[in-house]
């Protein structure tokens, strides 16, 4: 499988309640190394584990086609804010990758030099968007989001918090940054303002989608020409 074009983007698809037999747990426990089996094994629930096992055993399936390797011969580091990368590489370099799952749907995103994160997210009715907000938005963000009805408010929240995570995971630096400290545009289609630490908000791009009715957010620096989506049971 080729590797991304050095201005590309590969983001896989999969279906975590698909039935399926090219991928089971079984299957995907297969592709972990000894730690990732032994992590997958804390989850008590079974939606919880599968969840792992069926994402982490796709990224090493992936990253084994592109590397020309056994999954379970793949070593994989990460930075001290958990930001995951290959062993052999330093941070976004070489090829570079990034997953989020939810209950029933995976992304994986792949690219070579670039800091890159994704996130996707389901919808959540009854969750209390109001308090989630005050620890989530800028103030700016809040003023324009409160004036919005509820269920503007639900959709619109979670583009904010897919887009506001994608960027956090892509400068390796997690929650910890300051989700308020990350503001977007009135219509989502960029990033407003940044902590002064991660650059000018023109060296960073970001992608949104719906897919059905969840929403997937992809941050990326610098931009990229070409975005291009597969479906993972493809090489199941």
């Amino acid at each position: 499988m080729p590797l991304p074009e050095p201005d590309e983007i590969h983001v896989w698809l999969l279906r975590l309640d698909t039935e399926n037999p090219a991928i089971n747990d079984a299957i995907c426990r297969g592709w972990l190394d000894a730690e990732d089996r032994h992590r997958a094994d804390q989850y008590v629930h079974p939606g919880a584990r599968r969840g792992y096992l069926w994402t982490r055993g796709l990224l090493r399936r992936l990253l084994g086609r592109y590397l020309q390797c056994e999954p379970r011969a793949i070593r994989l580091a990460s930075n001290a804010h958990g930001k995951p990368r290959l062993a052999a590489t330093g941070e976004d370099e070489g090829l570079v990758f990034n997953v989020s799952h939810t209950d029933r749907l995976a992304v994986l995103g792949f690219a070579r030099d670039r800091a890159l994160g994704i996130d996707i997210e389901k919808p959540a009715p009854g969750r209390d968007w109001q308090r989630i907000a005050d620890y989530c938005l800028s103030e700016r963000e809040r003023d324009r989001w409160r004036r919005t009805d509820a269920v503007q408010q639900a959709m619109d929240f979670r583009k904010y918090w897919t887009a506001k995570e994608a960027l956090v995971k892509a400068a390796g630096r997690g929650i910890a940054l300051g989700l308020p400290r990350v503001e977007l545009a009135e219509d989502f289609s960029a990033y407003a303002a940044l902590p002064e630490e991660l650059g000018s908000v023109a060296d960073w791009r970001l992608y949104g989608w719906m897919l059905d009715d969840f929403c997937l957010a992809l941050a990326s620096r610098p931009s990229a020409r070409r975005i291009r989506f597969f479906q993972a049971l493809d090489i199941c």
